[in-house]
């Protein structure tokens, strides 16, 4: 192989990694019927245990972190399932690029 086609190989190559501004960014996978109902469960569980008052409820720092971290697993599925919430989109400041370009 010559020094030049070799030079045309990488330049071709590095031309191709470069993002396309103009193409739309691969979605991911859909999920498929296990992840949708595991993913429902945990949002039907942490959004339970946001409203069932528990014994950690007295102690208010405590009391913030568990749900805290309920609140953030409810958020972090309905994200996977795909429902939009646009209060909780603009309070947590989520921006929709692919979809706010169509």
């Amino acid at each position: 192989m010559s020094e030049a086609s070799r030079s045309e190989n990488v330049t071709r190559v590095e031309v191709e990694r470069i993002p396309n501004p103009d193409v739309e960014a691969p979605q991911p996978p859909a999920l498929g019927r296990t992840g949708r109902a595991l993913w429902t469960t945990i949002a039907l569980a942490s959004a339970i245990y946001i409203f069932v008052p528990e014994p950690t409820d007295v102690f208010p720092v405590l009391g913030w972190l568990d749900e805290g971290m309920a609140f953030m697993l409810l958020t972090t599925a309905l994200v996977k399932l795909e429902v939009n919430i646009p209060i909780l989109n603009m309070l947590l400041n989520r921006k929709q690029k692919s979809r706010s370009r169509k």
